[in-house]
């Protein structure tokens, strides 16, 4: 009987080792869109791993507040120490077939199961949607915005580090620049102009008309700067009395 009790537990301990007995205790999930703005680091720098990629998104949404409407918070990475941590957890993890290089060169929605264990924290990752997220063909031309311009979108529009996010954020300040020196300089002259709360479509009209009466409908005839035609289209009548 002792005999067969001491087998039974050899037995044991050597199944134990192919499959890393180990104590695994879970300690945190979430799930995450893993989108393009999580594929580059806050230098704007292209990342190339999976861990990489997987921490870049818990930073944003953590400590940048850059946000998937799928991406759901977590405890466990909201401290920064862990986070740096994330590529040796992924290591000492593992991952359905296919799932690292669908990371790499996706967009994939993935839930992170977060375990302890005696050999330290890890993760298992699972991809959520099983059809194929390649990146997009990306479009160059800015975008109209539609909606109220608030803190958030600036933020998010000026830290992107796509083409598209960062032309319209240029877009922006280039004119919020002019505008600036432009008024300075017509307060100082004494012909400062009054807008009287014109909105943007209003404002968007007037330069239009402007533009059609000063070339004759071919804006391609004026060679002034569209800095310059769009103050004039929104100053002329508004100089304040």
């Amino acid at each position: 009987m002792l005999k067969k009790l001491i087998l039974a537990a050899a037995i044991g301990c050597v199944a134990c080792v192919p499959t890393l007995c180990r104590a695994q205790q879970p300690i945190g999930s979430y799930v995450a869109r893993l989108s393009e703005a999580d594929h580059f680091n806050s230098q704007g720098q292209r990342l190339t791993s999976a861990a990489a990629i997987i921490r870049q998104d818990r930073a944003n949404f953590h400590r940048y507040n850059i946000r998937d409407p799928e991406d759901q918070d977590d405890a466990f990475f909201a401290d920064e120490n862990n986070r740096a941590t994330l590529e040796k957890m992924l290591e000492r993890g593992r991952a359905e077939p296919g799932v690292i290089s669908r990371v790499v060169t996706g967009t994939p929605l993935v839930r992170v199961d977060v375990y302890r264990s005696n050999a330290g924290p890890f993760i298992q990752v699972t991809l959520l949607d099983k059809a194929q997220n390649t990146f997009a063909k990306p479009d160059d031309s800015p975008k109209d915005y539609v909606g109220s311009f608030s803190t958030e979108f600036l933020y998010s529009m000026c830290s992107q580090s796509d083409t598209a996010s960062r032309e319209k954020c240029n877009l922006y300040l280039q004119g919020l620049l002019y505008g600036l020196d432009i008024g300075r300089s017509m307060q100082r002259n004494g012909t400062p102009v009054c807008t009287s709360g014109m909105t943007a479509e209003a404002a968007r009209l007037r330069i239009l008309d402007f533009i059609n009466g000063i070339t004759g409908g071919n804006p391609s005839n004026n060679k002034d700067g569209g800095d310059w035609m769009a103050f004039m289209g929104i100053a002329t009548g508004n100089l304040c009395k």
